[in-house]
């Protein structure tokens, strides 16, 4: 713990390359991705087909994210940071994701729109949440502490369920990440507080880009074995 404190980001990408060399193959990596600077970031395609289910707290680093995409028509769920939280999302089978149990989907801190009072702050959703399998999975790292305490829970769930779109955001990333360097753990990474476009972007490149790398490599690992 003290280690990952003194050594922030840093430690977190040394650990994520030395695993990916110990556990997978060669890696296929594409240089990082560089924001644009002008105005003409691509718009996502589709938002309003987007479930969205945040794993945080709603007035942590992922209420602004989940504000605008509840206003562009996304559908966004939240659950408690919790380990157990990630054990249950790696145990339900691809591709549909059954809703979880009450007791982990709803807390005084982590609830759905629906339950939202008025004077919150937050814009009521388009619509009610429809249950459906999530189309990405935003998670506040600094909920749990630290990556170090949900490293083994966020690994496995990448081994046991490749399909989901894992998207981490923390104050302590130095800058944000869209390269494929941290497939094990995740398809993007975003330092918080997390900008429009930056978000943009990472849903786009997790979706279309990275994750279907990350199910690849983990098809190609399978048959080689």
């Amino acid at each position: 713990m003290s280690f990952w404190i003194e050594a922030g980001t840093a430690g977190f990408d040394f650990v994520c390359r030395m695993v990916d060399r110990l556990r997978e193959p060669a890696l296929l990596s594409r240089p990082s991705v560089t924001l644009p600077s002008t105005p003409e970031m691509p718009s996502l395609v589709d938002v309003d087909s987007f479930s969205v289910l945040m794993v945080g707290y709603r007035k942590g680093v992922l209420a602004q994210p989940a504000e605008w995409l509840g206003e562009l028509g996304a559908e966004v769920r939240w659950i408690s940071p919790r380990l157990e939280v990630l054990t249950a999302l790696a145990d339900e089978p691809a591709p549909q994701l059954r809703p979880l149990p009450t007791h982990l989907a709803v807390d005084l801190d982590s609830i759905s729109y629906r339950h939202r009072a008025v004077d919150d702050g937050f814009p009521p959703p388009r619509r009610q949440p429809t249950g459906r399998a999530p189309s990405h999975v935003m998670i506040d790292l600094d909920a749990f502490g630290s990556v170090m305490r949900a490293y083994d829970y966020l690994h496995d769930l990448r081994q046991r369920r490749p399909d989901l779109p894992v998207i981490l955001v923390s104050e302590d990333f130095s800058s944000n990440d869209f390269s494929t360097e941290r497939l094990p753990l995740c398809d993007a990474s975003l330092r918080a507080p997390v900008v429009f476009s930056a978000l943009e972007f990472a849903l786009s490149e997790a979706l279309d880009v990275n994750n279907p790398q990350w199910v690849e490599r983990l098809k190609a690992l399978q048959r080689s074995l």
